[in-house]
């Protein structure tokens, strides 16, 4: 399920959310599926349980994920995750205004781009 390369230019724990959401945008794991308890996966990965444990506030502060004391960790219903559709697209949106504008500092074209955004 989820794959890091410790070592590399990402951060683990960012590995971890990119892999959480690919799995859960994939179908891997379903709506409302329970995710590995911290200690677990932090073992499975071998890495700190506060990584995993960062990796998964921040998809908790997304609204990926829910994380309550005394639950298992799970993902989401899909109308939960769709209800904060607007924040995300904002999210989104700026990130992308600022890759383009490093894209066209780096000498990027527009046709280069739209290719990438097209393919």
């Amino acid at each position: 399920m989820i794959l890091i390369l410790p070592g590399g230019d990402t951060p683990i724990y960012e590995q971890i959310v990119f892999a959480i959401k690919e799995a859960i945008f994939s179908g891997e794991i379903s709506y409302g599926q329970e995710l590995p308890p911290l200690r677990e996966l932090a073992e499975a990965l071998q890495v700190n349980m506060h990584t995993v444990r960062h990796a998964y506030s921040l998809l908790a502060d997304e609204g990926m994920i829910e994380m309550r004391p005394g639950y298992k960790t799970r993902v989401m219903e899909r109308a939960e995750i769709v209800s904060g559709r607007d924040d995300v697209l904002a999210n989104i949106a700026g990130k992308i205004s600022f890759l383009l504008k490093e894209a066209r500092w780096r000498g990027a074209d527009q046709n280069e781009i739209m290719a990438m955004v097209n393919s």
